[in-house]
């Protein structure tokens, strides 16, 4: 579902609450920003999970190269499948 959030920001999420935590960590440690659930939309978005979290789609590149580096691929973390 394609919404005013959707355009700016991609939403990633881990396969548990303890991935998740680390996934943001990591991206943080590195100086990406985070977008907590709580702090977009939630409704527009449907999350209701602590598990989603989301990112600024200008900073994906930034993501992808940091998952690269601990081998890891930014597709494997993406909410919805395909979306980049």
């Amino acid at each position: 579902m394609w919404n005013k959030w959707s355009e700016d920001y991609l939403v990633l999420r881990g396969a548990t609450e303890s991935e998740t935590r680390l996934l943001q960590a990591l991206l943080e440690d590195r100086g990406l920003r985070v977008v907590h659930a709580n702090e977009l939309d939630a409704a527009m978005f449907g999350l209701t999970r602590s598990r989603r979290f989301a990112i600024r789609r200008e900073d994906a590149a930034a993501a992808e190269a940091i998952l690269q580096a601990e081998g890891l691929g930014l597709e494997d973390f993406c909410a919805v499948p395909g979306d980049r």
